[in-house]
């Protein structure tokens, strides 16, 4: 199984779960994850309580969590890595967006272990 693929289910039950679990995360967001990380989306969302936990709304839904969750299990160290590798946020983000993801990754990828608070 690979990993993040022990759904119980398919994929839009598990964002439904999701949004039971995690109230305060939009439909599209559960969606979003449930395609992408499947049940490894309980790894992104297990620290926060409420939107504003999630950390810095990068755009289109794009939050640090997610980003943070992109470096530190899926090897992610460059913009094209997180956002057309892994995730295809590139074609909705604009080029400021793009560059102030780049400017956290530049920042934070070479940590061992990240904080939200960092």
């Amino acid at each position: 199984m690979l990993p993040g693929g022990d759904i119980d289910g398919d994929r839009d039950d598990y964002a439904a779960k999701l949004r039971r679990r995690f109230s305060f995360i939009s439909e599209s967001m559960a969606r979003h994850y449930a395609r992408t990380y499947g049940s490894n989306s309980e790894l992104l969302l297990a620290e926060a309580a409420s939107v504003a936990d999630l950390g810095e709304d990068f755009g289109h839904e794009f939050y640090e969590a997610e980003l943070k969750y992109l470096v530190e299990h899926e090897w992610v160290r460059t913009l094209e890595d997180a956002i057309w590798r892994r995730t295809k946020q590139g074609m909705w983000l604009n080029d400021q967006q793009q560059a102030r993801i780049g400017e956290w990754l530049a920042q934070h990828a070479g940590k061992s272990e990240l904080s939200l608070a960092s």
